[in-house]
């Protein structure tokens, strides 16, 4: 199903017959496709404007915008296409942009790759607690875990580096420990 009722200019909220169509969409099983932006989400905000339409993807023109970025909307787009229509991106220096899609490329110069062959590297894994710890567990497990030299969200064991001293805790030079990600979504490059 295509949902083409309204575009990214909305600015008041879906009301009568928009409403029960939008509603409909909503309660039907096929895969909903929105143009430029589901009906009932607003371009700037993101706002869902009364009523918003759930698509599985959305197909956009020139460049995203920030109802496609920002949650409530983001979550109403599904997958989001960029599709090319001719526009030069010459056009962004005429609108000027004050807000940008974040993107690896703005920022990963400003934080550079962590040595992970250093010995005070934390390793975080996803936090659990044992079966026996269920209603309120969460402050108990998280407890349990600074008693035995953890920290909150950290589920391992502390691991011992050089000398003997907890990976993660201040050296003796006062060093603090570099937190990774087990599965971080930056590519750091290898040594050679």
């Amino acid at each position: 199903m295509i949902d083409a009722l309204f575009g990214a200019g909305l600015d008041r909220p879906a009301e009568g017959t928009a409403r029960a169509m939008i509603e409909a969409m909503n309660a039907q099983s096929a895969a909903v496709i929105a143009v430029d932006l589901p009906s009932g989400i607003n371009g700037t905000s993101g706002a869902v404007m009364g009523a918003a339409v759930k698509a599985a993807r959305t197909v956009t023109f020139f460049r995203k915008k920030p109802g496609h970025l920002l949650i409530p909307g983001r979550l109403h787009c599904g997958a989001v296409s960029v599709a090319d229509i001719g526009i030069p991106s010459s056009v962004l220096a005429r609108i000027a942009p004050k807000t940008f899609e974040n993107i690896l490329e703005l920022w990963r110069a400003n934080f550079p790759c962590p040595d992970t062959t250093a010995t005070n590297t934390i390793a975080v894994t996803p936090s659990w607690c044992p079966a026996d710890v269920v209603d309120g567990g969460g402050a108990a497990c998280g407890a349990r875990r600074v008693a035995r030299g953890g920290r909150i969200g950290d589920d391992r064991e502390p691991a011992r580096g050089a000398a003997g001293q907890r990976r993660g805790q201040p050296r003796g030079d006062g060093a603090a420990g570099r937190w990774r990600p087990p599965s971080s979504p930056i590519s750091c490059p290898t040594a050679a």
